[in-house]
């Protein structure tokens, strides 16, 4: 079982990274919160869940260990596996998660993207029993608008994925990039300035 890897971050997108250590490639799935946290060309120690399949070896990556912690324990949830707890901690920090579970807060559960009200129950009922164990205060139940990193990082993504070069985008995001810029807003904008 890996518990981390120690090495150069050499690529990265919206869903994922590729840590090089020893000589060997290891791509993992990833959150956006964890993706904001890398910086493509850096060392650095990022923590491993490995899920093992009959078919399938897949790797899911963490900045931090309480995300990871946070990650498994909505994995024991039924219905609920390794994609889906990512895309919900992509969409509200780990802290609104727990603090929602322990308030048993619906409504701040159902703001993470792919949990519906009945799944989100559905985690307050399974896991309010095994939340102690975290501590975060009172004022962190309020969802985290996306860092900036984080958005930008999503709108470069998808403009290279429509067809145009990295070093094309980067900068010309950079420059327009104001806070609370959503990344639609944002690659609207940037499509303006680049077909000018």
């Amino acid at each position: 079982m890996i518990d981390f890897i120690i090495g150069k971050i050499e690529e990265k997108d919206i869903n994922s990274f590729t840590i090089l250590s020893n000589n060997i490639g290891y791509k993992a799935s990833a959150s956006l919160f964890t993706l904001s946290e890398l910086e493509v060309g850096i060392e650095t120690k990022v923590y491993i869940d490995m899920v093992v399949r009959e078919d399938d070896i897949s790797l899911f990556g963490f900045s931090d260990t309480t995300e990871r912690d946070v990650y498994k324990l909505l994995n024991t949830v039924k219905g609920i596996g390794p994609r889906l707890s990512l895309q919900a901690l992509s969409g509200i920090s780990y802290e609104t998660i727990i603090l929602s579970i322990k308030n048993e807060d619906v409504t701040g559960l159902t703001k993470a993207p792919g949990i519906g009200k009945k799944t989100a129950e559905r985690i307050i009922l399974e896991l309010k029993d095994k939340v102690d164990g975290f501590n975060f205060k009172d004022e962190l139940s309020m969802p985290k608008a996306p860092s900036k990193n984080s958005v930008i990082i999503e709108a470069t993504d998808g403009l290279v994925m429509l067809g145009f070069m990295e070093y094309e985008v980067s900068e010309i995001i950079t420059e327009i990039y104001e806070d609370g810029m959503s990344v639609e807003i944002l690659i609207k904008e940037a499509l303006k300035k680049i077909n000018r």
